[in-house]
């Protein structure tokens, strides 16, 4: 399913799977971005969002969890990682000029 909505360029598109279900979401008028994918092996979030390109990635899996996340004006960065067999957590925020 495909659907196209909104003033600027909104659109949705869902996919269902057990291994790789994702959804996309766009809308406007600044284009946020969600990007949400679950599935038994790679489960992936994505989301951006505001005029100033803010960023949030989530990833969970048994063995290779993380999250990166970033947002502000400056764009700061966030990346967490944890799981059973390979567990990290790495947290760095770095202000950079921007994404896009």
């Amino acid at each position: 399913m495909v659907s196209a909505s909104g003033p600027s360029a909104d659109f949705v598109v869902p996919a269902n799977g057990p291994s790789a279900d994702l959804v996309l979401a766009v809308s406007g008028p600044s284009v946020d971005l969600v990007v949400a994918g679950s599935g038994s092996s790679a489960d992936l979030v994505v989301a951006a969002s505001g005029p100033s390109a803010d960023l949030m990635v989530a990833v969970s899996h048994p063995s290779a969890d993380f999250i990166v996340a970033a947002s502000g004006p400056s764009v700061v960065l966030v990346v967490t990682a944890s799981g059973p067999s390979a567990d990290l957590m790495w947290h760095h925020l770095v202000p950079v000029l921007t994404l896009w």
